[in-house]
């Protein structure tokens, strides 16, 4: 799973205070930009800029909406590959799956609002002065007395024989480089064409990009036959996390756990509950989209124990998040049970009902609702 960093360089709205985002949250953000308010930015993938674009707040278009109208726009007239820009298109919505607890799904675009100036498509790469060296030749006279000729010769063989070596040399790393773009080129040949199986058979040593390749371009279906025939770890975890089985996510023996894949670990660990183990891995990692999925489970829970009349374990998990809502929600709480208490000392069996009943209901709108989502 690949997490795109947003960088702020110009901007007349005052929500973007910050300069660098994850794409999720500035994603969430930029919409609460107020009508003409812009934000110049640029994106980023594993310290390589992929995208330079203006936004500027018109009617209810989004920063992802505008950027993936752009970008099918370049690839309907050909100023760039169908494949790139799918692949960046395909990025960008990964990032977005998980916001605030809530699913979102790809969307068609319509063709762009009119606004050419900020559409910038391009591999970043600061470019360099070629400033030429100028070298001063040195006239240097070298004295050979007439009886030693022998030494000159000498000397003239000795540059002959390092001349020779100097050629060996450049002419089998020339023959290596040759090679090595050769078996690029048939590698990446392959993978365009999708023929996975036979890259790996040719080039044994390279399954592991195989498999980054597969996960980045969102080809699970042919990950996963690509696993039956080489099975890896990696390819194992990536497949697991997209098929959302998350015991065999955290169960995984990968080692080799770069960045992305502990947020995808410490995600599993929420979905799975187990609100600790995650907090224990953001300590280092500290992602702000973690944080979010975080205090949303955090909530949902203490909603829960406070339906069930555990009003401890709230107050122990409104220490920790300090949320408005849940405060009020712990207030009602209480005085739900004092009435409760008090129509069980009036044996008063109908009324005990009802506020039980709205104990139980307490902070419900505030709970997922049957899709998973978070009630609006």
């Amino acid at each position: 799973m690949a997490i795109i960093e947003v960088t702020v360089l110009e901007t007349n709205a005052p929500r973007l205070t910050k300069t660098k985002y994850l794409y999720p949250e500035f994603e969430l953000l930029s919409n609460e930009l107020k009508e003409n308010q812009f934000v110049v930015f640029l994106l980023s993938k594993n310290s390589k800029d992929i995208y330079k674009g203006k936004f500027i707040k018109i009617d209810q278009l989004s920063v992802h909406e505008d950027i993936s109208s752009k970008i099918h726009d370049r690839m309907t007239n050909n100023q760039i590959k169908k494949r790139t820009g799918q692949r960046l298109l395909d990025q960008l919505d990964r990032s977005l799956e998980k916001v605030k607890g809530q699913v979102l799904t790809q969307t068609s675009f319509s063709p762009p609002i009119e606004e050419k100036a900020s559409e910038v498509l391009e591999e970043i790469v600061p470019e360099k002065s070629n400033e030429k060296k100028v070298l001063k030749k040195k006239n240097i006279n070298f004295f050979f007395p007439v009886n030693k000729k022998i030494v000159l010769v000498g000397i003239c063989s000795s540059f002959m024989l390092v001349a020779f070596f100097v050629g060996v040399k450049f002419y089998f790393s020339s023959a290596q480089d040759r090679e090595a773009v050769v078996v690029k080129n048939r590698f990446d040949d392959l993978l365009d064409k999708g023929n996975f199986i036979e890259a790996c058979n040719e080039y044994p040593d390279k399954k592991k990009e195989i498999v980054s390749y597969l996960t980045e371009e969102n080809l699970f279906s042919e990950l996963k036959d690509f696993q039956k025939e080489y099975p890896t770890d990696v390819g194992a975890f990536e497949l697991a996390f997209y098929e959302k089985k998350w015991d065999k996510v955290v169960e995984s023996p990968l080692t080799d756990l770069s960045e992305d894949r502990q947020i995808m670990l410490a995600h599993a660990y929420i979905e799975l509950g187990k609100l600790s183990e995650a907090e224990i891995l953001n300590k280092k990692l500290k992602s702000d989209v973690i944080d979010r999925e975080l205090s949303y489970s955090y909530k949902v829970k203490a909603i829960q124990a406070i339906q069930e009349s555990n009003l401890s374990e709230a107050e122990e998990i409104q220490k920790k998040l300090k949320d408005s809502d849940l405060g009020e929600l712990i207030d009602t709480a209480k005085l739900c049970r004092e009435m409760i208490e008090h129509y069980k000392k009036e044996k008063d069996v109908e009324n005990q009902k009802i506020w039980l009943n709205k104990l139980e209901n307490l902070g419900k709108e505030l709970l997922p609702n049957e899709s998973g989502k978070e009630n609006q």
